[in-house]
């Protein structure tokens, strides 16, 4: 039978109020958490206050369940925390940590051993609060916020209503409806792959619409079409409101009726019994975290569940301005500046160390033969945003405790302010944890990754350049250990690749993220046993680094890639983020080429990617 406890409670900046709640050390540090056990009486209801003024933040993260934010007078922040699961002794399976550090509020759920199990957080708060919130599938409800608002998920319906401030709504495969009575200040931003997009507009707001659906797009019952994009003028003036989705449907409809108060985001109920077993695992809850990677095959995705590569939102909302449309009738707004972002690294090609403190003018930066000038730069300090990708397929098993030690070694070797996130690939693919500086609990979840299953490689690597590190903003990088053979390669198309390794290399043309790829050969220990499957791969990797400025390495043995994961640590902590906008003005969609220099130092090598597709129309 489906238990469900409720658990709450209440601190502020004087201390404790004495609740049924244990401290524990848990991951970097001692936090404050409730773990609530089988068998306790009595405890079905607590309640936790923070003190909040304004400029502070929520931090949310649950991968399932829901996550409800609404609007409340004063200055404190009360959370309401429900545990849901299949039976009571699978409750001590998730803890919640709550905390207040500086001018943030931190909520997060732990999920060990995950079997289904959710937790619902229902959270009043001031208005001026700002909101970040990322998880695997929950569904998000958030209104009368009008601090900044940032929410990311994989799946999961995310509703949002009455939001004046910046706002920033990202999804894979869920949904997003929008609804504003209220004049928004700031831009909004509402980005699925997969999902519909849904805008109610009341009367007399005024915003830049900029509208992209591939599936059916409908303007107000205006205009409607497919595969396609729009841009309006709505009142005079505003800010940007982008709605978007690569594959599916996205609709606007103006003068929503006035609302009295925000209430009307539907009560979401706790889900009702679940019949099925507790060592069952839920078809519809993808990718989501993965603690423990199933030793036989997971539960194969639908195709029309993975990733697009087929649309990227503009780097820059369109500016004022404009002109006139003839087609549309309507005010339309054009983008033309082209900023093209390189990340740059340096090294001495006599040492092979990294080259620091170098300035703009160190660089020269050539498209198409051609020199341009340099807007924009950003020192090596600036922090870096790294995924860790790992292979634990069949044919890596034997090599995966070496692959786990060798990973945990690299997060001790990157800076404390850079973020990290680890994603795991077989058959499909999974992120194991999300990006964070918190290297406890990323080492935790990786001495938890075991090895089974097929290689989809292309997949895989195409998911996180599109995907997982979709919104990461400043200097990105992937860094791959994988034998590289995909299903594909070895005519295994059940465990195999949809995308091809074509549309893969398209995909990494366009990315600003840099790759590095190790090559692991798996062939004489138990692997493919197709000697010319793994050349291909082989090659295959050495394309993907040399196209977006990374490096390759081939080790001879698990032993050396502590060394290499060392190397590509110090490559890391040195680099640059150099932005151009292009002298050449044509959206002909020619693939331009891009050569960066150093001034008079013959002996210091740059590596960048080494393109780009210049736009359409």
């Amino acid at each position: 039978m489906m238990n469900i406890r409720t658990i709450s409670f209440v601190l502020n900046l004087k201390g404790v109020v004495p609740v049924s709640c244990c401290l524990i050390p848990l991951l970097s540090g001692l936090l404050l958490c409730t773990p609530l056990a089988a068998g306790q009486a009595g405890q079905d209801r607590e309640e936790r206050l923070f003190a909040a003024t304004p400029g502070d933040t929520l931090v949310i993260q649950n991968d399932y369940g829901r996550i409800r934010v609404s609007p409340a007078g004063g200055q404190q922040v009360k959370v309401v925390i429900r545990k849901i699961a299949v039976s009571d002794d699978r409750l001590e399976n998730v803890v919640v940590v709550a905390q207040k550090v500086s001018q943030k509020i931190f909520l997060t759920t732990f999920y060990d051993d995950y079997q289904a199990e959710s937790v619902y957080l229902d959270i009043e708060a001031p208005p001026f609060i700002n909101v970040t919130i990322w998880g695997a599938n929950p569904a998000v409800e958030i209104s009368g916020v009008h601090g900044y608002v940032r929410v990311l998920t994989l799946t999961g319906l995310i509703t949002a209503q009455d939001l004046t401030s910046s706002v920033s709504l990202t999804t894979e495969s869920g949904s997003i409806v929008f609804r504003a009575h209220q004049q928004p200040e700031k831009d909004i931003r509402l980005e699925s792959i997969h999902g519909k997009v849904s805008c109610e507009l009341a009367e007399g707001l005024n915003l830049r619409g900029w509208v992209r659906a591939g599936g059916h797009l409908d303007w107000n019952s205006e205009v409607e079409f497919s595969n396609g994009q729009l841009e309006r003028q709505i009142g005079v003036g505003g800010p940007l409101l982008l709605a978007a989705s690569q594959k599916g449907a996205v609709k606007v409809r103006l003068n929503l009726k006035p609302s009295p108060t925000v209430a009307s985001i539907p009560e979401m109920s706790p889900p009702p019994e679940r019949t099925r077993s507790a060592g069952s695992t839920p078809r519809a809850r993808r990718p989501g975290p993965v603690l423990n990677a199933p030793r036989h095959e997971p539960d194969p995705v639908p195709a029309d569940n993975r990733a697009s590569r087929t649309y990227e939102p503009p780097t820059h909302p369109p500016p004022a301005g404009g002109g006139p449309d003839p087609e549309m009738g309507e005010f339309s707004v054009r983008v033309d500046v082209n900023w093209i972002y390189l990340n740059v690294s340096v090294r001495d090609r006599l040492t092979n160390r990294s080259i620091p403190d170098l300035k703009r003018d160190d660089f020269l930066v050539y498209e198409n033969s051609q020199l341009q000038q340099i807007e924009q730069f950003r020192s090596a300090d600036a922090p870096f945003s790294v995924l860790l990708l790992l292979d634990v397929s069949g044919s890596t098993e034997e090599y995966v405790v070496d692959v786990k030690t060798a990973a945990i070694q690299f997060l001790r070797q990157m800076r404390s302010d850079d973020r990290i996130a680890i994603a795991i690939f077989n058959s499909n693919t999974y992120m194991v944890h999300a990006f964070t500086s918190n290297r406890a609990r990323l080492e935790r979840q990786i001495r938890r990754i075991r090895a089974g299953g097929g290689t989809a490689f292309y997949d895989a690597l195409d998911i996180c350049v599109n995907d997982y590190l979709y919104g990461e903003e400043g200097r990105k990088a992937i860094v791959v250990f994988t034998d590289g053979v995909d299903g594909q390669l070895i005519r295994q198309r059940s465990s195999g690749s949809r995308i091809t390794f074509g549309e893969l290399y398209r995909s990494i043309e366009e990315t600003e993220s840099i790759i590095y790829t190790i090559f692991l050969d798996t062939q004489d220990r138990g692997g493919h046993g197709d000697g010319r499957a793994y050349q291909t791969a082989y090659g295959q990797m050495q394309r993907i680094a040399d196209q977006t400025g990374g490096r390759f390495y081939g080790p001879n043995s698990i032993y050396d890639v502590q060394r290499m994961f060392e190397e590509i640590a110090d490559d890391l902590r040195v680099q640059y983020m150099l932005a151009y906008n292009s002298s050449n003005p044509n959206n002909d969609g020619s693939w331009r080429k891009i050569l960066i220099r150093i001034r008079d130092n013959r002996n210091w090598v740059p590596r960048t990617r080494k393109g780009y597709y210049a736009p359409r129309g």
